[in-house]
């Protein structure tokens, strides 16, 4: 008799994910990848998203996971479609989960078999699900891509004294005139801590006061600049203390932080998730004295690399070694929805007609609202 063949399965509830954890992470080890770990990507889904938008898609042989599509459904009416969970609100790079190229086929076409545009932001540019056979059947259906983005990382090929005497002479003299102009206002101290179930949510505490103190509050990118984003990562960072690797390493000036980076150690690589530094104290460069010390925790571990993600800034060039490329990855389905999707994603005048009716409706239901509250204190 032969072997049964892989089944779909569109997983719709946080209950029936929480159940697939295991399987989920051993298929999740191979892409060497913790954002797409289970912890990151339920976490994202519980703290962005409702219940009912969860449109997980597996593939199963068994209890043996093969594929996976961590995807939601965002928007209603003509602008319904698909997005991938962990990159949502967090502007990081992700990426379907398989074990062969051949497991990846029949994913796609499950995800094309929902019938909704879908919008895969940061996918690998040159990866398996950029490059997969997307349906098309009608003009304007089947796959873009565009929006090319990348994310610098750092391997480790040498030991830390030949690393720190290959940067470049002024980056080496910009970090010893930082640490003096620092130290003429203090004691200057690194302090690396690994959290564990009982102190992440004092070192989260810790880090987010010096978040405070930076850039990102002005511009409201900080955590507590949103009430989600601050839900994602308190669960986040409990979730990973419990499983391991996670760090936050503070540079304290008498004591007090003025830098901080959060980051956690897997699969042979240190990968930072957040950073800040206290800007009323710019002008010894904290953020790089501490970048430094990151770097060399990197080498000091015997890791294999430090991947820096978000996105690709110049003040990181003098740290990494490249780039990973992403592109967003769009596909329509041969559909009237596909087709309004496509006109309002391709056609700026048909974006901007849809931004003003979106909003003349929200502006319409706030009047009618204010008229009854008015009519009924009557």
């Amino acid at each position: 008799m032969p072997a049964p063949s892989p089944t779909i399965q569109v997983i719709t509830n946080p209950a029936a994910l929480a159940a697939l954890a295991p399987a989920w992470n051993d298929l999740a080890a191979a892409t060497g990848n913790p954002q797409l770990h289970h912890d990151w990507i339920a976490t994202a889904a519980q703290s962005f998203f409702s219940a009912d938008q969860l449109r997980v898609v597996v593939l199963r042989d068994g209890d043996t996971l093969l594929a996976a599509a961590p995807l939601v459904q965002v928007g209603s009416g003509w602008s319904r479609q698909l997005v991938a969970v962990g990159h949502y609100d967090l502007y990081e790079p992700t990426d379907f989960l398989y074990r062969t190229a051949a497991d990846l086929g029949p994913l796609v076409a499950a995800v094309a078999g929902l019938g909704l545009p879908a919008r895969l932001y940061r996918v690998p540019a040159d990866g398996a699900v950029a490059r997969a056979a997307w349906p098309g059947g009608a003009p304007w259906a089947g796959p873009v891509a565009d929006r090319p983005t990348s994310s610098p990382y750092l391997d480790i090929v040498s030991d830390w004294a030949a690393f720190e005497a290959g940067l470049k002479s002024r980056t080496r003299n910009d970090l010893s005139r930082a640490r003096r102009r620092a130290e003429r206002r203090g004691t200057l101290d690194c302090v690396f801590h690994l959290a564990e179930p009982d102190t992440v949510d004092s070192l989260l505490s810790r880090f987010l006061d010096v978040e405070r103190r930076s850039w990102k509050l002005r511009n409201g990118s900080a955590i507590t600049s949103e009430r989600r984003l601050h839900g994602f990562f308190v669960r986040f960072t409990r979730r990973a203390a419990a499983s391991g690797g996670l760090h936050f390493a503070f540079l304290d000036l008498d004591g007090r932080p003025v830098a901080a980076q959060m980051f956690q150690v897997r699969h042979d690589r240190l990968w930072i998730y957040k950073i800040a530094f206290d800007m009323a104290l710019a002008e010894v460069s904290p953020g790089n004295l501490l970048t430094h010390q990151v770097v060399r925790f990197a080498f000091d571990a015997g890791l294999r690399g430090v991947e820096f993600l978000g996105a690709s800034e110049p003040w990181l060039d003098k740290w990494t070694g490249g780039v990973r490329r992403q592109v967003d990855l769009a596909w329509y389905p041969p559909t009237a929805l596909g087709l309004a999707r496509r006109l309002r994603d391709r056609s700026p005048a048909v974006r901007r007609g849809a931004d003003a009716l979106r909003l003349a409706k929200g502006l319409a239901r706030g009047l009618a609202r204010g008229l009854k509250r008015r009519l009924a204190g009557r």
